[in-house]
């Protein structure tokens, strides 16, 4: 049988060797081929993923960025003509959104946006200009509307952006990977993402204050992308003791620290679907989010960890104290969350449901 041939636009930057990445072009590779334009760091580079070629343009300065969605159209076109591309989808619905509603004009080629977040209430959350906000929503409407299908990773997502044709895929998680893995159970409370405010960091700072004398040897890590001072000083005036930032972490680093903590914690404000909430509890973590968009999805609240109220610092440090001290419960709810994950994320159900998706749109 031959494999489709997807043409997949992206704007998050992509670095190599990254396990994450390589796991999943494996996967996509069981049912598909194809290729890759999104961004990497200050070179173009041409890098082979199993059955899917990645181009990757450099966003070293100003005219890179400003360059970026016209190299992607005329990539695009240039690929499309010469290896007949049967779909084409994308990974924003702004920047690479309206690349792809040209692209679909110029080759009338079906497009797929797939929404794996809201950057529109993100931005909300980290307090950017209303114009700017205003302008976001407009487009992102504008190129849902005018997609031929939007792939949502969540319920949620679907529910706030509406589409003609619709499909809940959740996204991506190396799941075969991570139940590989051999686990401990330090005491450690770990903590990933970024921007840290939209991630609700300060509300875990507060919760880990109230808590801290309490369990004096356990450790609060910190793992993302931020500004580091601006965090640290924060900490460091709410006087609180064991806390460790580790800063940008490759995907094989993180798992190899996530593999080893005692619970994972994620107080965001808003999710599309928390991968990393996922991937603790595919290592058998217990596990404290927010009851909030696409976390609700990611956790069964009281059977692998708990869903706090949004912002609620207290009632976080409350359920950190009901873990922290009884690890009986806390085994239990990562054993729960192993197999929560085998049943609802497992990697043959996700590249089965794009090539269902795929099957309906061509």
């Amino acid at each position: 049988m031959v494999k489709p041939n997807i043409l997949i636009l992206e704007t998050q930057k992509h670095y190599f060797p990254n396990l994450y990445e390589e796991e999943r072009f494996k996967a996509l590779s069981k049912k598909f081929q194809g290729f890759v334009l999104a961004k990497g760091y200050n070179k173009f580079q041409k890098i082979k993923q199993s059955n899917f070629m990645l181009y990757l343009a450099p966003k070293s300065n100003l005219l890179h960025k400003i360059l970026f969605p016209f190299i992607l159209i005329f990539t695009s076109i240039y690929l499309i003509i010469k290896n007949k591309i049967d779909l084409v989808i994308t990974t924003d619905p702004i920047t690479t959104g309206i690349c792809a509603i040209i692209i679909k004009i110029l080759t009338g080629k079906k497009i797929v946006i797939n929404l794996r977040g809201d950057s529109v209430e993100v931005n909300e959350i980290l307090g950017k200009s209303k114009i700017k906000i205003k302008i976001m929503n407009t487009l992102s409407k504008f190129t849902i509307k005018h997609s031929d299908a939007v792939w949502y990773i969540s319920n949620n997502l679907k529910d706030k952006y509406l589409s003609k044709k619709s499909f809940i895929i959740n996204e991506y998680v190396p799941v075969n990977y991570l139940f590989k893995q051999k686990t401990k159970r330090n005491k450690k409370i770990y903590f990933a993402g970024f921007p840290y405010k939209s991630k609700g960091l300060l509300i875990l700072l507060k919760a880990f204050k109230s808590i801290q004398n309490e369990f004096p040897n356990f450790r609060l890590i910190i793992a993302g992308y931020d500004d580091m001072g601006k965090w640290k000083e924060i900490a460091k005036n709410l006087e609180i003791k064991n806390i460790v930032f580790r800063g940008s972490l490759k995907y094989k680093q993180l798992i190899s620290e996530l593999k080893d903590c005692y619970l994972a914690c994620l107080p965001s404000y808003s999710e599309g679907l928390c991968r990393f909430l996922i991937e603790a509890q595919a290592l058998g973590k217990p596990v404290i989010a927010s009851d909030n968009t696409g976390m609700k999805e990611s956790v069964k609240n009281k059977v692998t960890g708990y869903l706090i109220k949004t912002g609620d610092y207290k009632e976080l440090a409350e359920k950190l104290r009901i873990l922290l001290k009884n690890k009986k419960k806390a085994k239990e709810m990562g054993k729960a969350g192993r197999k929560f994950v085998r049943t609802k994320f497992s990697e043959k159900k996700h590249i089965d449901e794009i090539y269902k998706m795929y099957l309906k749109i061509k």
